[in-house]
């Protein structure tokens, strides 16, 4: 039986001063998390192009600590290289062996992984380098990111737009449209432009920009000059309604365009005039 004296030795100032110390003394246990980022996710590649991202590692605990970073096993089709500071740590990486720095909280590190399409590389194919990281000794906190990379279709390509690629017009009245080819290849090159042949009612006229090139486009002798990858080439492409044309007539401005030596790149686009009472 528990008496009021037998209470009080147990709960007194003498008992229950040393319990409290102990527990205030005890610090909190140090937590372990690490947040992972992959810039840029994802990439598209021509063949034997090579393009670089950014894998971080990041600190998120409350104290140092080592992070094994592995992964991006070998594929099909693209090449990847992962380096450290200007060190390739590839073999390391792919053996889960290789461990970053000491990061204090709140740190980060940093490895880049090249990838490289090989010049026999499928076009429309996806590629993944899977990446994982955990803190060292701690696999719970394992995280996983994808580098993906697209394999684009490399070599000669073209864009043509024309804008406004139709018109409505009255008699003996004009208007312009624009038609613009771009370089969307990876190299240098000339697009050849042609078509636009005579048509009744409506005469065609075309600059570039401002000198006439309508006959070298319907004797197919038009080249635009060399455009850098990513530059375009305007021409206006000018319509003019005679005044004996015929009402609700669509006359048409066909027009071909084709990087030169190329002819798998060929793109048609057709400016059309609706001729509309007056």
């Amino acid at each position: 039986m528990v008496t009021a004296g037998s209470l009080t030795s147990l709960t007194g100032s003498a008992a229950a001063e040393p319990a409290i110390y102990t527990l205030m003394e005890q610090s909190a246990p140090a937590t372990k998390k690490i947040a992972v980022s992959l810039s840029p996710k994802r990439l598209r590649l021509d063949r034997e192009e090579s393009k670089t991202a950014g894998w971080t590692v990041t600190n998120e605990g409350s104290a140092a600590t080592r992070v094994r970073m592995f992964g991006c096993q070998p594929t099909s089709h693209v090449s990847w290289v992962v380096s450290d500071r200007g060190e390739d740590v590839t073999t390391q990486v792919r053996s889960a062996s290789y461990l970053s720095p000491l990061l204090a909280p709140g740190e980060s590190h940093v490895l880049y992984v090249r990838a490289t399409a090989e010049k026999d590389a499928k076009y429309g194919r996806t590629r993944q380098c899977s990446l994982a990281a955990e803190q060292e000794g701690a696999p719970t906190t394992r995280l996983r990111v994808a580098f993906v990379i697209d394999i684009r279709r490399s070599g000669p390509q073209i864009g043509v737009s024309l804008n406004p690629n139709r018109l409505r017009l009255d008699r003996e009245d004009w208007a312009t449209s624009r038609l613009t080819v771009r370089n969307k290849g990876a190299a240098p090159a000339r697009v050849w432009v042609r078509g636009c042949q005579p048509t009744r009612d409506v005469r065609w006229i075309v600059r570039d920009p401002r000198k006439d090139v309508t006959s070298k486009l319907r004797d197919a002798t038009y080249r635009t000059p060399v455009l850098a990858p990513g530059e375009s080439r305007t021409l206006r492409v000018i319509a003019k309604v005679s005044k004996r044309a015929t009402y609700a007539k669509l006359r048409r401005c066909a027009l071909t365009a084709e990087q030169v030596g190329k002819p798998a790149t060929l793109k048609r686009v057709t400016l059309k005039v609706a001729i509309r009472r007056d």
